[in-house]
């Protein structure tokens, strides 16, 4: 973007590379950048959490129905008590109870016998940083069966890819006029002389209400993908509540905000409250982008949230402030100014350069935390998209570097060739339109970002499908081969105890435990459970472990060191009360690794 200082000859002629840059091309622009950079980015992929493990396991073949479904995401969700359900082959659902979550997990309770045959477990939860994600896998009861597809996208009434693209879109719309508002007015009131109109035209007040209305609409679908019920279900007790949930609603006040007074000043006198109304809606508008999403869940926290409303700040002055500089340019060369024009140019060309820095600066902060190493960006989809919008962001500076270098000192000049004769006006007024289109289309890719799954989260899990763009679908549970695992169960106490261990081989494994009450549904009586594991052929042992609760009646045990394979004898061991404490002994057989 960089250095524009031109210093235009006076003439009464209209520059012909300069006088076509009028709103009708830019925003013909902006709307055509939006179709084909949403078209070609929006896929099923995952937003920030991703499901972990499961179960029943994906794929696995149980002798017995499952007496519930667990799910155990990356990050702690939430769950609409219907979020969880159950569907055999022919499509019919099975009778499951309310889905509840706690931190990274979520159970609901299956209230029917399964008989033979394969299901399909059917999701849909909302991660930490608000995004709405789904997914399905399948499991088999008594033999190995498959599940048509169709069954699990059946599973709830959205059209969830319709969602998707929707959803993408109104957030590309809403960047757009979001940045363009706030930069016009903060860069157009810093290039306005007094006896100029308001930048704050009756278009950009049109542009500031379009930026509100795709605002608006994301609530209903996002209400719809975190519910799969539509459009509607946002009318739902409570559910509008939760949908403005994470940050949401706070960051849709602080933008709507901003646009309705940028939008009440149109037209009006631009001085005194009228100028300080707009000038403080142009600062607000773009804030609200920082309070939700990504940067609910970086650490540190404070860093990201800083660095993230500079980066705004500074794109805002970037892209509107070039589209403000359009506008004066034309206005004032088509007085006959061309000096003024030219002061314009110089004008903007240092806040240009300012803006270039802060996003630089910026940008390499929020990539060092999303991204984490090198490698993520070429292996994850977030480092892929980053490394484009950083790539057309070199474009835009190198625009502003041609001006400089090969522009400026000729047509600084004021001995040059009228405006009309000399080519290098058409030269400087394509590669303002091309700085135009490329900043739009890195807002777009920008807003696609914001729901793709940040490259340090994929990295750290290779095994995973990487994640893309909005309205995040995961197909698995989990990575691990579904006979990869080994388990068992035995009575315990007056309820039962049912342990898995994963990969079922010699090395490192991860224990999952399941305490039932004598109903079958997890026993919530139980914070601890004392693990141990031993080789009685070799002796060796007890090794104790450290189980961590994942949900009521449910724990985990990472990285148990079973070096040897054979048959383990795993001790569990529970308190129901201060006075009383039960024990249960159960085998498994390590394989060879």
């Amino acid at each position: 973007m960089g250095d524009h200082a031109v210093v235009i000859p006076r003439s009464n002629s209209r520059a012909p590379g300069l006088h076509r840059v009028g709103w009708g091309r830019s925003l013909a622009v902006l709307v055509f950048s939006i179709l084909v950079a949403v078209g070609a980015l929006v896929t099923p992929a995952g937003a920030h959490a991703e499901l972990d493990s499961t179960r029943p396991a994906a794929g696995s073949v149980a002798a017995d129905g499952p007496q519930q479904v667990e799910l155990t995401f990356t990050e702690s969700v939430s769950v609409e008590t219907d979020g969880v359900r159950v569907l055999d082959g022919a499509g019919r659902s099975v009778e499951v109870g309310p889905a509840r979550a706690r931190a990274r997990s979520v159970t609901a309770p299956v209230r029917e016998a399964l008989a033979d045959g394969g299901y399909v477990v059917a999701w849909r939860v909302v991660s930490a940083d608000g995004h709405p994600i789904h997914g399905a896998f399948q499991f088999s009861v008594g033999q190995a069966t498959a599940v048509d597809p169709s069954v699990a996208e059946e599973a709830f009434a959205a059209s969830d890819r319709r969602d998707e693209i929707l959803a993408a879109g109104f957030r590309a719309i809403a960047y757009l006029a979001v940045l363009m508002t706030a930069g016009m007015v903060l860069v157009g009131a810093r290039l306005r002389r007094e006896d100029e109109p308001s930048p704050v035209s009756p278009r950009l007040a049109i542009a500031a209400t379009v930026g509100a209305v795709a605002l608006v609409l994301q609530v209903p679908i996002r209400a719809s993908l975190a519910t799969g019920r539509g459009w509607g279900s946002v009318s739902e007790v409570g559910l509008l509540g939760r949908s403005l949930g994470d940050g949401m609603g706070p960051a849709l006040a602080v933008t709507l905000l901003g646009l309705v007074l940028v939008a009440v000043t149109a037209s009006l006198p631009f001085q005194g409250a009228v100028r300080v109304t707009a000038l403080v809606g142009a600062v607000l508008a773009p804030l609200g982008f920082a309070l939700t999403g990504h940067t609910r869940t970086m650490s540190p926290r404070l860093v990201g949230l800083v660095a993230d409303l500079v980066h705004l700040a500074a794109a805002g002055v970037w892209f509107g402030g070039l589209m403000a500089l359009v506008s004066v340019l034309a206005r004032r060369r088509r007085a006959g100014d061309a000096l003024g024009a030219g002061a314009a140019v110089a004008e903007f060309s240092g806040l240009a350069a300012g803006g270039l820095i802060a996003v630089a600066v910026t940008g390499m902060t929020m990539a060092v935390i999303e991204v984490g190493g090198p490698g993520a960006m070429t292996s994850t989809t977030y480092g892929r998209l980053l490394m484009a919008k950083v790539a057309l962001v070199l474009v835009v500076a190198a625009g502003g570097g041609w001006n400089r270098l090969r522009l400026v000192p000729v047509l600084a000049d004021h001995q040059a060739p009228a405006e009309g004769s000399d080519p290098r006006w058409n030269t400087l007024g394509r590669i303002l339109r091309l700085e135009v289109v490329v900043l739009a289309v890195v807002l777009v890719i920008t807003a696609v970002l914001v729901n793709v799954t940040p490259a340090v989260l994929s990295a750290e899990r290779p095994g995973q499908t990487p994640s893309g763009t909005p309205g995040a679908v995961t197909s698995t549970s989990t990575t691990r081969p579904p006979d990869s695992s080994v388990g068992t169960a035995a009575q315990l106490g007056d309820g039962t105890v049912r342990v898995r261990l994963t990969p079922g081989r010699a090395g490192a494994n991860s224990l999952e435990i399941e305490l039932n009450g004598v109903d079958g549904t997890p026993d919530d009586r139980y914070e601890e459970v004392s693990v141990s594991f031993s080789l009685p052929s070799l002796d060796v042992g007890p090794i104790e472990a450290r189980a961590e609760m994942t949900a009521p009646g449910r724990f985990r045990v990472e990285q148990a060191d079973l070096a040897i394979a054979g048959t383990w004898t795993v001790s569990i061991s529970v308190q129901p009360d201060r006075f009383t404490k039960v024990d249960a002994d159960l085998t498994l057989e390590v394989g060879a690794s």
